[in-house]
């Protein structure tokens, strides 16, 4: 019997360690993206007018390295070019890396190398990054051993330079239904943190989807009160408090539980719901 129970105990423990483990997925895309040719140019191959780059990230959590599992580049008129499997080059410190990955029989080439260069531990909004691809001039690519193996890894081909987007997708967590100016108010909190459009410092913010009956549809900003963690701070639930209002009336204070990397949860934002829709539906 105390065997059993250990093995039960320990299994437990496993399936603990694994979740805490897993990894969150992050997807970016390129916004003001310059191109630019190489040294090798191939007639009626135009991979330079870039429509769409878009980069998919995983990471267990702030600490950890940034691991680029797939790049998606698309053109006017040519294929898309799909790029996996890619190996790190680590530089500056740590604080930053450059990611080399290879695809074989793109176009009309036998094998592309290609390179991203920029990623870092935030991944931020804005963070600019370089994408370069070359013709390989090496049997296998990723089978070279040292980092001066791939100083000379090809002929330029093109490079695509732009900033990232946080395109990660969200999903609602918790509905809330009150009562304001005698009509019917549904919010709608979302789970991701994203960074509050045209900010002035990209303030970070939990986002609540609003529909009050007679007014419309409406987006409100909930800023957080901690900036360090965000990409690994999932919201949760709504919790609504009762207050007094200017006018002895009551009213709603309105406040985001989330949960932090480690499992914790707190109040991790709030605002006063006539603030919120005094903003909300401003114009």
């Amino acid at each position: 019997m105390f065997f059993k129970s250990a093995v039960k105990v320990l299994s437990v423990f496993v399936v603990l360690l694994t979740c805490g483990a897993q990894a969150k997925t992050f997807k970016y895309e390129l916004q003001d993206m310059h191109t630019g040719r190489g040294d090798v140019q191939y007639p009626d191959l135009n991979i330079y007018d870039v429509t769409s780059v878009t980069l998919t990230v995983e990471r267990s959590d702030l600490r950890d390295t940034p691991i680029l599992t797939s790049l998606e580049i698309e053109y006017f008129g040519s294929d898309k070019l799909t790029v996996k499997n890619f190996i790190i080059d680590e530089y500056n410190n740590g604080s930053s890396w450059k990611y080399r990955g290879k695809v074989n029989n793109a176009w009309v080439f036998r094998q592309l190398n290609i390179g991203v260069d920029g990623l870092d531990y935030m991944t931020e909004n804005g963070k600019e990054i370089i994408i370069e691809g070359y013709v390989s001039e090496f049997s296998s690519f990723l089978g070279l051993n040292s980092k001066e193996d791939l100083v000379e890894w090809g002929k330029s081909l093109f490079y695509i330079q732009g900033e990232l987007v946080d395109v990660t997708p969200s999903k609602v967590v918790d509905v809330e239904w009150l009562t304001a100016d005698d009509s019917r108010l549904k919010l709608s909190l979302r789970d991701r943190v994203t960074t509050i459009p045209d900010s002035n410092n990209d303030q970070k913010a939990f986002v609540v989807d609003l529909l009050w009956h007679g007014k419309g549809e409406s987006i409100y900003y909930i800023p957080t009160h901690n900036d360090y963690e965000v990409n690994f701070t999932n919201a949760v639930g709504i919790i609504t408090e009762t207050v007094a209002g200017p006018d002895g009336s009551e009213e709603y204070d309105i406040k985001v539980l989330a949960r932090d990397s480690e499992g914790n949860e707190y109040i991790a934002a709030d605002v006063y719901l006539p603030y919120m829709l005094s903003q909300a539906y401003k114009d």
